[in-house]
């Protein structure tokens, strides 16, 4: 049988050919759709390592940072210290970098970025218990000769006001985690 495949490369660092000017170690660069670290410094045309994934901490601008922000790198902005380059939360930025893994104020020199994390992080809002209405506007109207439906509609009421409240803890728990952003 003719092999069909061989394992060359973790997906994880890639080999990075710099371009026309010398790398630095620590510094994003973008290959294909994707952010990278340098590991090493590269003079112009070598062949390096270049990390895709993980938890990287970053020079940043002095913009607040939340949980689970996308994070953009910015080579001609300034980051807190004074310096050329810096990760930023604007658009307007070269390229994206990831996510905010950790919360960072204007005054921090630095952010928690998880490398090329882009999903997730999307805005949910709380669940808006509308069980104090009447029972024909929040569950429907029930109908049947001889059953006290009264009773039957407050214990659905109580139960949706129970899961709404489980639900929101829930979604309070992903915001602090960054898979989804506050609202």
């Amino acid at each position: 049988m003719v092999q069909k495949s061989k394992f060359w490369q973790d997906p994880g660092v890639v080999d990075y050919t710099m371009g026309t000017d010398d790398g630095t170690a620590g510094y994003p660069y973008l290959f294909g759709d994707k952010a990278g670290i340098l590991q090493t410094d590269l003079a112009a045309g070598e062949v390096g390592s270049l990390s895709t994934e993980g938890i990287w901490i970053a020079k940043k601008d002095s913009s607040a940072v939340t949980i689970g922000d996308a994070i953009y790198w910015d080579n001609d902005g300034t980051d807190v210290d004074g310096n050329t380059g810096g990760a930023a939360s604007t658009t307007a930025s070269d390229f994206a970098l990831g996510r905010a893994f950790a919360a960072a104020g204007t005054a921090a020199t630095t952010v928690k970025v998880v490398l090329n994390e882009s999903g997730a992080a999307d805005t949910i809002t709380d669940i808006t218990d509308s069980s104090t209405g009447t029972a024909s506007d929040t569950i429907g109207t029930f109908s049947s000769a001889g059953t006290d439906w009264a009773e039957d509609v407050d214990a659905v009421k109580d139960a949706l006001a129970t899961l709404s409240t489980k639900v929101n803890s829930s979604l309070s728990a992903l915001r602090d985690f960054g898979v989804v952003k506050s609202a």
